[in-house]
């Protein structure tokens, strides 16, 4: 295992570092007779202090007497002092620090004596030590935003109406375009597994391709059997997608598993949709029509520009473990590795492929899940040191405002829980709007193409 070397020295320690990979760190600290009278002077005055001795009032005793007397006391007392003392100037030293003191393992005094000064060794895993970031450098492909179309503004406001729509239960007629069904979805390999359960589903070839295909024709209290499909959606154009030089993936489109489901349609329904009209709309916020129209253009706007912002984002976090490589603590990402690993492996099992199989998959499954928990903790800490740089501040209206939009979001689509307490609540926002805005900062200094 190689290692790199590099020497600091101050008036009180030399210290040699030896960098090992996975943020692993050896200080070799040689201490200097003064520093090391120092700290021996410190321990007897100290081990005075803790004593008794008839005669003396505590601390008062000479320091020869002390010397002789607790002579190992005040040994240990020493070593102690000294390395506690010249560690903590180590660190500042060489601006290397520890992960958390639980990182840093007992220091090993080699020698230590008023004539020469002190020597130990000590290891411990470093808190990553994030590069200078210039956005500039940064290059990624210009993602515009898709037209929004006449078609899609009714989608939206058909999508708006059904949150006050009335349901007329369908009981005499099978299944057929437009109706909504009520699933209940398991592995039918694994009935403990449950993927839905009584969820409503507007039945169109448009939105729901491989469940209308399975449920067209069939009445309520049908049990099917059939392979998920992946559902096919309208590509946007990605031009890093097209240039061989760009290490570019599309990760949400890799998630999906094909699973065996046991299909449960527990009702259907046809929903009765309130009339588009000013008294519907005012209900809603809105003195017209047509101003309402207009909203829902503008939401529809903004929403496939975030959807373009974010797909910018992510060409730039890709790009940043790239461009500013570092180590990172093993023990910060064990875990969560460990514990993706047991969860893919274990889906392999699920789908019941032999032993064979099931090994050869573990490996690739292994390395994906390591580089990609890696690279994730890598570009969150690349972001802290951002925010320090840049020196961001979340201002107490933004917070607001932020809070309301959480509260307004359906229930499980937002990141704050309400069963949380205020204060684990605003550390969430907070920290949700410091990472947009070093995003926001990114995504407006890198250099596009």
């Amino acid at each position: 295992m190689s290692n790199q070397e590099t020497q600091f020295k101050n008036t009180n320690i030399a210290v040699n570092v030896e960098k090992y990979p996975d943020s692993k760190v050896t200080f070799h600290i040689i201490v200097s007779p003064e520093a090391t009278k120092i700290a021996h002077k410190s321990a007897i005055k100290s081990v005075s202090k803790e004593v008794s001795i008839p005669g003396f009032r505590k601390g008062k005793a000479p320091e020869s007497f002390i010397t002789e007397k607790f002579g190992s006391h005040v040994t240990d007392e020493w070593k102690l002092t000294c390395v506690n003392t010249s560690l903590n100037e180590a660190f500042k030293l060489t601006e290397i620090y520890p992960l958390s003191d639980k990182s840093v393992s007992s220091p090993k005094v080699h020698s230590i004596s008023n004539e020469e000064g002190t020597n130990f060794t000590v290891d411990f895993e470093a808190y990553p030590i994030v590069p200078i970031i210039n956005p500039s450098d940064i290059q990624i492909y210009t993602v515009k935003p898709v037209p929004v179309t006449q078609e899609d503004i009714e989608e939206r406001i058909h999508d708006v109406l059904l949150s006050s729509a009335t349901w007329d239960d369908i009981n005499d007629r099978p299944l057929k375009h437009g109706d909504f069904a009520t699933l209940h979805i398991e592995s039918a390999d694994n009935p403990d597994l449950v993927l839905c359960d009584n969820q409503r589903f507007e039945m169109t070839e448009k939105r729901m391709k491989w469940l209308f295909k399975v449920l067209l024709g069939k009445t309520a209290g049908d049990v099917v059997e059939a392979i998920s499909e992946k559902e096919e959606k309208e590509k946007d154009s990605c031009q890093a997608c097209d240039d061989p030089t760009q290490d570019h993936h599309h990760h949400h489109e890799e998630e999906f598993k094909p699973t065996n489901c046991k299909i449960t349609l527990t009702a259907v329904q046809a929903a009765v949709l309130p009339e588009l009209n000013d008294e519907t709309v005012k209900k809603m916020g809105a003195e017209s029509v047509e101003i309402f129209r207009q909203r829902v253009e503008e939401t529809l706007k903004r929403d496939a520009q975030d959807k373009a912002d974010h797909e910018m984002k992510q060409q730039i976090d890709g790009q940043l473990v790239k461009l500013y490589p570092f180590d990172l603590p093993i023990s910060i990402v064990r875990k969560q590795i460990r514990d993706a690993v047991q969860h893919e492996v274990g889906n392999l099992y699920l789908r019941k492929l032999s032993a064979e199989e099931i090994k050869e998959h573990s490996a690739k499954i292994e390395h994906d899940v390591k580089e990609t928990i890696t690279n994730a903790y890598k570009a969150h800490f690349i972001k802290l040191k951002l925010e320090e740089t840049l020196e961001l501040e979340i201002s107490q209206e933004e917070i607001m405002q932020e809070f309301m939009k959480q509260v307004y979001m359906m229930q499980g689509q937002g990141y704050v829980k309400p069963t949380d307490d205020a204060a684990a609540i605003r550390s969430q926002i907070v920290e949700h709007l410091m990472k947009e805005k070093v995003q926001n900062h990114l995504l407006e200094h890198a250099t596009k193409k």
